[in-house]
């Protein structure tokens, strides 16, 4: 079962996330100062669970505002789970009770269910539970009572009233969930490698609760090559330059600068480019040119983004997207397509450190050395570059320099 949660509780969080039967897709602490982030990921998810430990006032605002904007394209929970205390005057959400019908009436104009879950007190196993039943855990429990007549009668004892009550449970056996498990782990093993058809249409693979980095990547998608650096590497002047090599030999691109810094239509100028850059209402303009720029105003999260946006110079050209080193690895989980990370890097010792430190391991990556100078480098020297590059950053499969612009046909059409 799959869950996002808004919470301070960091222990509850850890509680849930080793839950084998959980999968906890996304966490918030402050829907206030974390609303972009909300907006643009995926919580297409069985259950949005909100726990009443702090004041939830502020985030059943931001989800008000989210879902009567509009905002909320990628929020398709199964139901909105909260949990309340029973006594409403322990509630640290001043006027609780009516918050909470309010926010319920506003989800049903919505067309989301909301259920309310009260307990007291709330704790980690309760809350379990109440993520996991269909229905109120409080007063729901399967009843069935055994009756008995017991009677003294001259000839002894008979049976007369008397109630015993047995409970039904549907839970599994700890050593029988255990066994599934164990089977689930052994089954995804051995499909590794094997080529899973997927039906053409959605609505044949719309039952299926799989995770998109569980499945084989497509080859029909387009290409996607993620560009990401540190601070001032040259990540968006890397973009600009190849689309512009993209231009010159006659082939379709589309750059997307997703971190909302609108750095892509300023550095045009000094880059001598003059594709156009597309925009807010724009985007949805037709545009005559084989290479697209595409300017966010607000940092995008996931590929979910690009789907929309990818047909614009064509289904199969190549996407070229700007992101920061916090945001790579969700991009690749939620793109379903053939996807290659270039690391934007100038050669000095603070960059070196900085990438090292910010840049995660689980991925292999292409290094593209900015020299600023855009002068070859002697090969001398590139060896040695090689060699200590490689000790800040162990995850390098190849490495290119900015001043050739030769690699992009190498990076189109490796494996």
């Amino acid at each position: 079962m799959k869950i996002s949660l808004v919470t301070q509780n960091t222990n509850l969080v850890n509680y849930l996330s080793t839950n084998p039967s959980l999968s906890v897709e996304n966490t918030y602490t402050d829907l206030v100062a974390e609303y972009d982030k909300f907006i643009n990921e995926l919580n297409t998810v069985d259950v949005f669970l909100l726990i009443d430990y702090e004041d939830l006032s502020s985030s059943l605002a931001m989800l008000t505002k989210a879902i009567r904007s509009g905002s909320h394209y990628l929020f398709k929970p199964k139901e909105i789970v909260l949990v309340t205390n029973t006594e409403p005057s322990l509630s640290p959400t001043q006027n609780s009770l009516d918050k909470y019908m309010a926010f319920s009436e506003m989800l049903k104009e919505n067309n989301l269910a909301m259920r309310l879950v009260t307990m007291e007190p709330i704790e980690f196993p309760g809350v379990y539970k109440a993520i996991l039943r269909d229905t109120d855990w409080e007063g729901d429990d399967v009843q069935v009572y055994d009756k008995y007549k017991l009677k003294d009668t001259p000839k002894g004892i008979s049976q007369r009233p008397k109630k015993i009550l047995r409970e039904l449970s549907t839970a599994l056996k700890r050593d029988t969930r255990d066994g599934l498990v164990k089977q689930d782990s052994q089954t995804r093993e051995g499909v590794e490698g094997v080529n899973i058809a997927i039906p053409e249409r959605r609505m044949d693979a719309k039952n299926h609760n799989v995770s998109v980095s569980d499945l084989p990547k497509p080859r029909n998608n387009p290409e996607l090559i993620i560009v990401t650096g540190a601070k001032y590497s040259g990540k968006t002047t890397a973009c600009i330059r190849i689309l512009n090599f993209m231009e010159k030999n006659g082939k379709s691109s589309l750059a997307v600068d997703t971190t909302g810094r609108r750095d892509l239509q300023r550095l045009l100028a000094t880059e001598n480019a003059s594709f156009p850059v597309l925009k807010g209402k724009t985007l949805f303009e037709p545009v005559y040119s084989q290479v697209i720029g595409v300017q966010t105003f607000k940092p995008i999260y996931t590929a979910h983004f690009l789907d929309s946006i990818k047909n614009i110079v064509g289904a199969s050209a190549p996407i070229f997207v700007e992101v920061d080193f916090s945001n790579v690895k969700s991009f690749l989980d939620t793109f379903p397509g053939r996807a290659t990370v270039l690391v934007v890097l100038e050669y000095e010792f603070t960059k070196l450190r900085d990438t090292s430190l910010l840049l995660e391991n689980e991925y292999p990556v292409k290094v593209i050395i900015n020299s600023r100078s855009n002068e070859e480098i002697p090969e001398d020297e590139w060896f040695d570059m090689e060699d200590v590059v490689k000790n800040f950053i162990h995850n390098v499969t190849n490495m290119y320099s900015l001043s050739d612009m030769n690699f992009i046909e190498e990076i189109l059409g490796g494996a």
